[in-house]
């Protein structure tokens, strides 16, 4: 074999070699993402004892946008407080991963009532507030899902948050 063809030789040994090398992670194109939507309830405490919150959320790659209705109120019709808001915020994104975590914040109307008992309970003015939610839940299968739900709401009028153990039905994958 001549000076030639061995560099022929260690040409196609090197070209082979590269074309065999699989790419690298960087260079994989991503698979195409999925949108997951869900309705969520749940109940558990709140700044005035109990909490309940209802919300319905759908996340498109990273990016989650709710809409959700949650209420705080004492348990013998003391002060009551909540909100019917829609968020804007970040979750991790729903692969297959089995534990999903998002945080959100955007514009809500909060209403409520104060004092006095069951029966005197007065009407406070609505008034525009500051909503903020954290979702933090494990899915154990594509349809239904389990966990906490956090939720906040800083107004002029009454600020108020809560807790709920929450279970949620969806597309969750």
């Amino acid at each position: 074999m001549g000076k030639g063809g061995a560099g022929a030789a260690v040409a196609s040994l090197v070209a082979v070699t590269l074309l065999a090398t699989a790419p690298a992670r960087g260079q994989a194109a991503p698979a195409p993402g999925r949108d997951t939507f869900w309705i969520g309830g749940g109940l558990g405490v709140g700044s005035e004892d109990a909490a309940g919150s209802l919300n319905g959320s759908y996340q498109f790659g990273a990016s989650l946008v709710s809409l959700r209705a949650t209420i705080t109120a004492g348990i013998l019709g003391d002060d009551g407080f909540g909100d019917y808001a829609l968020l804007y915020g970040r979750a991790t994104r729903p692969a297959t991963k089995q534990y999903h975590l998002s945080a959100a914040a955007g514009v809500g109307l909060v209403h409520g009532c104060r004092g006095g008992g069951l029966s005197s309970c007065r009407d406070v003015p609505s008034v525009i507030g500051f909503p903020i939610e954290l979702q933090a839940f494990w899915r154990p299968a594509s349809l239904i899902a389990l966990g906490i739900y956090g939720f906040a709401n800083l107004n002029q009028e009454q600020s108020f948050a809560g807790v709920t153990l929450g279970l949620q039905l969806g597309r969750l994958h």
